[in-house]
C-alpha cells in the first residue's frame, strides 16, 4: 500500500528487524536489538514496517512478547536506532488525569514524567504498558502518544524536572486488584488520608490503604471503583 502511494517501503518480521528476547513464549522480554537491516532500509529512503510483538530467543526460536509487546517493540527499535523519540498511535488522543471514557471531565496531560507514567501503568492504566515505559526511561527516549483517528498534539512521556511535575499526575483503577490509585510527587500519607476521608464522605467504604513512593492506593469493593473515581478526581484535580 505504501509503495502504491509513492512511498518506498519494505517489511520485516521481528527477528529480521533484530529483536532478541529472553523469557517464556508469550511473555518474552526484549534483551538486545541488532537493527542493521533497518538501518540499511532507512539509508535507502524506505519506510521499514516491522511486525511487533515477536523476537528471537537464544535458541533461535520465535518468541512472543506478551501484552504491550508491540509498543515495547517500537520503543526498543527507536532506542536502538538512536531516534529522537518514539511516536505511538493508538485509539486515544493522549494521556489523561483519569480514563476519559469513564470521566469526561478528565484533563489531557501535555507531558508526564517517566516515573509517574510507570506508576500509572503498573496500577492499572491501559494507555501504555509498564515494560514499554520502563524501557523508554532506561534509554532516555521520549514517547509521544497520539491518536490514530484524529489530529492533535497528544501527550509526551519524558524525564521532567521536579519543578515541572504537577503535584498529582493521574488516577487509575485496577478491577482485578480492587484498587484506586493516585500518582504524583505529592501522593503521600496526607493525600492518602484525604482520599480515604473523601470516599467515606460519599459513603464508599475503604477496605484498606497503601502508601508507596509517588503513589497511594485504596482498596475498594470492585463494583464501587467507577463510582469512586469522580469524587477522587474532583478532590485532586479541581
Amino acid at each position: 500500500m505504501l509503495d502504491a502511494l509513492g512511498q518506498r517501503a519494505c517489511s520485516f518480521t521481528g527477528w529480521q528487524a533484530g529483536l532478541h528476547a529472553g523469557g517464556e513464549h508469550g511473555d518474552g522480554r526484549i534483551e538486545w536489538v541488532l537493527p542493521q537491516r533497518l538501518r540499511a532500509a532507512l539509508r535507502e529512503g524506505r519506510v521499514a514496517v516491522v511486525t511487533g510483538f515477536q523476537a528471537l530467543n537464544d535458541a533461535g526460536d520465535l518468541i512472543t512478547l506478551g501484552r504491550g509487546g508491540s509498543d515495547t517493540s517500537a520503543v526498543a527499535l527507536a532506542a536502538a536506532l538512536e531516534a529522537d523519540r518514539c511516536e505511538i498511535y493508538t485509539d486515544v488522543d493522549g494521556i489523561y488525569t483519569a480514563d476519559p471514557r469513564l470521566l469526561p471531565e478528565a484533563r489531557l496531560l501535555p507531558e508526564i514524567d517517566f516515573d509517574d507514567m510507570l506508576r500509572l501503568a503498573r496500577a492499572g492504566s491501559q494507555v501504555l504498558h509498564d515494560r514499554c515505559v520502563a524501557l523508554a526511561r532506561a534509554a532516555g527516549l521520549e514517547i509521544r502518544l497520539l491518536s490514530s483517528m484524529t489530529e492533535g498534539v497528544g501527550s509526551v512521556v519524558r524525564r521532567l524536572p521536579e519543578a515541572r511535575r504537577p503535584p498529582f499526575a493521574g488516577l487509575t483503577r485496577d478491577r482485578a486488584a480492587g484498587t484506586l490509585t493516585l500518582v504524583g510527587r505529592e501522593a503521600d500519607a496526607d493525600a492518602l488520608r484525604r482520599l480515604i476521608l473523601c470516599l467515606g464522605g460519599h459513603e464508599i467504604p475503604v477496605l484498606g490503604g497503601e502508601l508507596a513512593e509517588g503513589a497511594v492506593s485504596v482498596r475498594l469493593a470492585p463494583e464501587r471503583l467507577d463510582e469512586a473515581l469522580r469524587p477522587a478526581h474532583e478532590l485532586f484535580f479541581p
